[in-house]
């Protein structure tokens, strides 16, 4: 029996294969936690959509800025390191895209800058110090729950932050690491599913998921609540932070209790000079101070950016005696010693390139805003010192630029081309993402249009060389 094999019906398999390039790649899905304080991270929403569409999470983000984003608005290098991924829940260019992109992808449907720490970016200053924790923390009682619903256990905002230590749903402590192997995880893993270990691949909410022995102190469940009610009123009530709502509200409160700015900085055990550039307007609070100052007047941050009220009074103000916080300040006096020396010696080299303060940190085994706390004068003078060569080696890289830019454009002429941007490039006078500037934008534009008013023009050389 001969077979016909024009009469046999495409296979399954086919028709499979078929749909799945008219699959959608970002689903429609809506952001857990909408509308509260228990918004879902941005990171977390990008894990979930990953793991839906069966895709590691670093390159699922990285398909999905290049589908969305223009290429001068792509990172230059590709590759997404998870151990610095955390940015994508804070404040900074990696955010801006990320966010950009989803916003994009869901037609404007999704707000990326809630699931972000973008909204309470005027109660931070400008390095966004004390902000954000550098790997992941959890609730183990609050995913049990989620898988219970059906919901794919996410990561809380909330939870992104150095100041929450305890979930206010459950009143436990917050989890850090592994119940099995005690290592910790970053906040945008390569592998979508968060509440799986990074290391050992176990469950992070399983059985012998570890409970905080650690008494919740009152000053943990203040700030915790607190920085959910802040987060749950910017996501429900649509308030808005701008530069001028800290300096509004603390001379609400100048206003109300009739206290000048010394007596405010007294009351609050403050340098007067650190509160006259808030109320001011001049200078940004450290968001662990901010937090602080709040707490010092038993007044939570919500109710103090959008209330009107005078909620407490000065009499009834906590006076607990001059914050220390741990991470920043735990040093022992030799070690002290030992870093000054360090910093002295560093101020007194006139090395070229200057020191960069972090890198004294490192070797030191501490962060870099440990020694913006404790030694500010001499924080001061090496970050203005490297800041201004930073500034110096911009500018002659840009005067070199510039320069280069003209010596290419008047090559081209005496040998009779159009200075094209290819022709530009091919004798390597400028690289592509230069001519992006505007300002060399702007300098090429003016000579082309010279030489085609004298009658160079690139389509009449081409049609020549024809």
């Amino acid at each position: 029996m001969k077979i016909d094999l024009k009469a046999i019906q495409p296979s399954a398999s086919g028709a499979i294969e078929h749909s799945c390039r008219s699959y959608p790649y970002f689903l429609p899905v809506p952001v857990y936690g909408r509308g509260s304080g228990d918004i879902e991270a941005q990171s977390s929403y990008i894990c979930r959509q990953a793991d839906m569409v069966g895709e590691w999470a670093h390159s699922y983000t990285t398909r999905l800025l290049e589908q969305y984003l223009q290429d001068g608005e792509l990172p230059k290098d590709r590759h997404v390191p998870s151990k610095d991924t955390h940015a994508y829940n804070g404040i900074g260019i990696a955010e801006q895209r990320l966010s950009k992109a989803l916003s994009l992808a869901s037609q404007g449907k999704i707000n990326p800058n809630l699931m972000t720490l973008r909204c309470i970016e005027n109660l931070t200053d400008l390095r966004k110090h004390g902000l954000m924790r550098d790997h992941i923390a959890w609730c183990s009682s609050c995913w049990k729950q989620d898988a219970e619903s059906g919901c794919t256990p996410y990561l809380r905002l909330y939870w992104t932050l150095q100041q929450t230590k305890i979930c206010i749903k459950h009143n436990e402590i917050l989890s850090t690491t592994c119940p099995s192997c005690h290592s910790t995880s970053h906040q945008f893993p390569n592998f979508p599913r968060q509440w799986i270990c990074e290391k050992c691949g176990n469950n992070l909410y399983g059985k012998n998921a570890n409970k905080n022995s650690r008494k919740i102190t009152d000053r943990d469940r203040w700030f915790s609540y607190s920085i959910h009610k802040l987060l749950e009123a910017i996501n429900q009530n649509g308030f808005k932070l701008d530069e001028s709502s800290v300096p509004a509200a603390f001379s609400r409160v100048m206003e109300i209790t009739n206290l000048k700015i010394p007596d405010l900085a007294r009351e609050l055990q403050m340098r007067s000079r650190r509160l006259k550039g808030i109320v001011e307007g001049n200078r940004r609070p450290y968001f662990a101070a901010f937090m602080d100052l709040c707490y010092r007047m038993d007044i939570p941050p919500h109710e103090l950016l959008f209330s009107s009220c005078n909620l407490t009074s000065p009499d009834n103000w906590r006076h607990p005696g001059r914050t220390t916080f741990v991470s920043m300040s735990k040093l022992s006096q030799k070690k002290k010693i030992s870093i000054k020396a360090e910093l002295d010696r560093a101020i007194n080299s006139n090395q070229v390139p200057p020191p960069q303060v972090s890198k004294i940190a490192i070797k030191f085994d501490i962060k870099y805003t440990t020694i913006q706390q404790n030694f500010e004068e001499e924080y001061r003078i090496l970050v203005s010192r490297r800041v201004k060569w930073e500034r110096q080696c911009r500018k002659a890289r840009h005067q070199k630029r510039i320069e280069s830019l003209c010596d290419g454009i008047f090559q081209l002429i005496k040998s009779g081309k159009y200075p094209g941007e290819r022709a530009l490039r091919e004798i390597a006078a400028v690289k592509a993402h230069e001519l992006r500037r505007k300002d060399l934008k702007l300098i090429l534009s003016a000579f082309q249009k010279v030489y085609s008013e004298q009658g160079l023009v690139e389509e009449d050389i081409v049609n020549e060389q024809a």
